[in-house]
């Protein structure tokens, strides 16, 4: 069986980040062996676990080879633009840190996961397009 192009993006993304296929698979809570069978396209519930696992992939690269394979730096939102410096458990934030600058960060969250939840929807769309018209045919 051929290879899905699908498939051998996830490999890519594998090898880009320094992780084998079998421990993508394990983190994004894939049988053993998935990455290796895929022959179309994929179930919203695998690409929910991989877009929570890995949220620095492209999803629309993943499904379509389109864009970067990673999100660039201005999709990516870093907590040091604000200079809020968040403790190891991501729980504290420093007491130095204002109102305003808490505010901000709050803000500029809400923004991208707003519009994190926007792309995902569109491609779960494109994805469910797809597989009707594969059942259609």
């Amino acid at each position: 069986m051929e290879e899905s192009m699908l498939s051998r993006r996830i490999k890519t993304f594998c090898q880009a980040k320094g992780l084998t296929v079998k421990s993508f698979e394990t983190q994004c809570g894939l049988s053993n062996g998935y990455v290796r069978n895929i022959s179309g396209s994929i179930g919203k519930d695998k690409i929910m676990s991989i877009c929570r696992e890995f949220p620095d992939l492209n999803i629309g690269w993943l499904m379509t080879g389109d864009g970067e394979m990673l999100m660039t730096s201005k999709e990516q939102f870093s907590l040091s633009d604000h200079s809020i410096a968040v403790g190891g458990d991501a729980g504290q934030i420093s007491n130095g840190t204002s109102e305003e600058a808490l505010l901000a960060v709050i803000n500029d969250l809400t923004g991208l996961v707003r519009k994190s939840q926007e792309q995902v929807d569109r491609y779960l769309s494109i994805i469910e397009n797809l597989q009707h018209k594969g059942k259609n045919e």
